[in-house]
């Protein structure tokens, strides 16, 4: 959060992007680029029915996809929270349908969250401990963009 501010703000980074999500609610994001690696971990520390949810895809490309969309949002869950990594990724259970929630023991608020994938290659995901229905990605390309003062 911003010290003197009704603002919260959470970065992160991978591969050649990086998200910065700004919100009037505590904030979570997470981006990734998508590899093949992620199956061998969800079944490991991922609910069952989210490792299965993965396996289920018929190609590599399908479980990496949805290996990472469950991995941004738990990141971007862990990351509201407050906890981090100290929040094991078994200890709560995304939900992609009919809409996207968490199931958790952590606290009573109600998380909200969003996707963008208008990023080829990457998975986005941002979690707010408030509404997030109006949430938007403005993407900068700072190599062309950025102001040399």
């Amino acid at each position: 959060y911003l010290k003197n501010s009704d603002l919260f703000f959470n970065l992160s980074h991978s591969g050649e992007y990086a998200v910065c999500a700004v919100s009037e609610y505590e904030v979570g994001c997470d981006i990734e680029k998508i590899s093949d690696r992620g199956l061998k971990v969800a079944k490991r520390f991922f609910f069952k029915d989210e490792y299965e949810n993965i396996a289920a895809g018929s190609t590599v490309e399908e479980q990496s996809n949805m290996f990472f969309r469950y991995w941004t949002m738990k990141e971007s869950f862990m990351k509201v929270t407050g906890l981090g990594m100290k929040l094991p990724l078994d200890s709560f259970r995304i939900i992609l349908s009919p809409e996207l929630s968490v199931e958790q023991s952590v606290d009573n608020r109600n998380y909200c969250f969003k996707e963008f994938q208008s990023i080829p290659g990457y998975k986005c995901s941002v979690c707010t401990a408030g509404d997030c229905s109006d949430a938007e990605l403005y993407i900068v390309d700072l190599k062309k963009d950025i102001l040399k003062l």
